[in-house]
């Protein structure tokens, strides 16, 4: 404060009472405290990336599971930590749509571990759910997984697995044979009620051959020995096939798949999608599951076939749907399992042991894509 003559006299102070606004700083950063320390001391595993997908949270769990420690991990990339390349692109996949804001449920990852004298010991399953992190404006700053810890769960799985694939193919061979015999022998055979009982026998042997095939797919899918035969694939063009097919299939008692009051609409023509790298054969059997599946539960209406290309994360993606009975949501996971259907009871409607769809998830997750209700 000056005087009249420009001496300064005194001192003015100008302030606000900030009581409240520290209190409220006070109780949030005891808040990020609490949730970071709840973070690390989680009885479950959890990890958290960045916008360019490097690490930026790795509680204990994680590292009592993988070996790897916080210090090792933090600010690299989470792909150099999995375990093979399906692993990276199925992380892709996850984090490339949280970061867009989609939650992801219920995916694998098998992450590298080590023991305790700091040496390699193979890998660690998890099943993990990814949601988008947020900072104080709501802007998306980076993707949190947390999940737990199924190793042991798929290492029983797979020793399981590896079981039907041994049984499985040791009875392909011979029933082979019966399919052959049996349809050789109603060919030459001239009394219509012998033909026609080997006429049984030839379709109740191929019915248990497609079984046995679908095991010994499911089987080596999910160990991890099925190869793939990528080639460049045009998808509107298997599509186009597969809908014909289906469109004059017949269940094992000679009826229709296809009900007379169901429409089958495949609108794909007009999507213009570009020709991928994928396994026409498994693509093939992919859609056949997929709009069988639709066509069994569809009473009247319509089963259609549509699809489009993200550029933006140039994937394509077919959609089938169907004015059919539906599916609830506490099955939507289940019905992907091996023989798992959503009527599991003796007296179910439709036929089936409940492999298509796990077989068809297995293949797209293979090609580093996802399938979903």
């Amino acid at each position: 404060r000056r005087g009249p003559d420009g001496q300064i006299i005194g001192m003015i102070g100008v302030g606000q009472d900030i009581t409240d606004l520290r209190a409220a700083k006070e109780t949030a950063d005891r808040t990020a405290d609490e949730l970071a320390r709840l973070i690390e001391m989680a009885n479950a595993p959890i990890f958290g990336v960045d916008q360019h997908c490097q690490v930026t949270e790795w509680n204990q769990k994680m590292s009592r599971i993988s070996g790897v420690s916080r210090k090792e991990v933090i600010g690299t990339r989470i792909r150099d930590w999995l375990f093979d390349d399906n692993d990276k692109k199925t992380i892709e996949t996850v984090l490339r749509e949280a970061l867009h804001g989609k939650e992801t449920a219920n995916f694998e990852l098998r992450v590298q571990s080590r023991d305790s004298f700091g040496n390699p010991a193979g890998s660690v399953v998890l099943l993990l759910s990814a949601t988008a992190r947020l900072d104080q404006t709501g802007q998306i700053t980076g993707v949190v997984s947390i999940g737990q810890d199924i190793t042991e769960h798929k290492s029983l799985e797979e020793r399981k697995m590896r079981f039907m694939a041994v049984v499985s193919h040791e009875l392909r061979s011979p029933i082979h044979g019966i399919c052959g015999l049996s349809d050789t022998l109603a060919l030459s055979e001239s009394n219509p009620a012998r033909q026609r009982k080997l006429k049984m026998i030839t379709n109740c042997s191929t019915r248990l051959l497609d079984l046995v095939s679908n095991i010994m797919d499911i089987s080596s899918m999910r160990t991890k020995t099925l190869k793939l035969n990528t080639e460049p694939c045009n998808v509107t063009q298997v599509m186009e096939e597969t809908v014909h097919m289906l469109d004059h299939a017949t269940d094992k008692q000679g009826r229709p798949v296809k009900r007379p009051t169901v429409q089958l609409i495949n609108d794909l023509e007009s999507a213009n999608l570009p020709i991928i790298e994928a396994d026409t054969h498994r693509c093939t059997q992919v859609f056949y599951n997929l709009i069988m599946n639709a066509l069994k539960f569809t009473q009247k209406g319509e089963v259609r076939i549509t699809g489009n290309f993200n550029s933006h994360c140039g994937e394509v993606e077919i959609h089938v749907s169907d004015t059919g009975i539906g599916i609830s949501k506490s099955h939507l996971e289940r019905v992907f399992e091996p023989f798992e259907q959503e009527d599991d009871s003796e007296a179910r409607t439709f036929e089936g042991i409940g492999l298509g769809l796990s077989i068809s998830r297995e293949v797209v997750q293979r090609h580093g894509g996802r399938i979903r209700v």
